[in-house]
């Protein structure tokens, strides 16, 4: 996903990852769009979800492409490569996206620790989203993301509410 990590000696208050490498860029592509879908080096590795909403508009695209049926040499429809060129066009947001590595920022030692799991799910697709909320003495509270997870509808129509179960079972894991 082009995450770097920025060392502690060049940032010493805020370590953070940095995206520093755009997944794809569809202006700059000699292929547009479909190198967006074909090539493996523009393969998005999130294991901890840090970009979730973003990988996840393009698992929905996957799925839609995969339901139109196209092989692989065919031609996208016009619709969908206009959808898969917007979305590598929006990517170029994600190079200034900086997630602090520390999940807290005091050296002092909370009184509180508390884990948030937060579940949701619609027709398209459902997920979990992790936060660790510290609380502090004098200070107050802090608020860290810890992890998050999408995943698609199945092709096979369920109802909200069972989309709801497959999320809160994924936030359980």
């Amino acid at each position: 996903m082009g995450l770097t990590n920025t060392p502690a000696s060049k940032a010493p208050t805020q370590p953070n990852f940095n995206l520093t490498r755009v997944v794809c860029d569809a202006n700059n592509s000699t292929h547009g769009a479909t190198t967006c879908i074909n090539d493996p080096s523009y393969n998005a590795i999130d294991p901890l979800g840090l970009v979730a909403p973003v990988v996840f508009v393009m698992k929905i695209l996957m799925q839609e492409i995969w339901k139109l049926r196209v092989d692989w040499e065919e031609e996208l429809p016009a619709s969908v490569v206009e959808q898969v060129t917007n979305w590598c066009t929006g990517l170029k947001d994600l190079k200034n996206l900086k997630i602090r590595r520390c999940y807290r920022r005091r050296a002092e030692v909370p009184v509180e620790l508390q884990l948030h799991i937060f579940t949701d799910a619609s027709q398209l697709g459902f997920g979990a989203a992790a936060y660790l909320r510290l609380v502090f003495p004098e200070v107050g509270v802090e608020v860290a993301f810890l992890m998050a997870k999408t995943h698609v509808a199945p092709l096979k129509k369920r109802t909200i509410p069972q989309l709801e179960l497959k999320g809160a079972c994924e936030a359980s894991i």
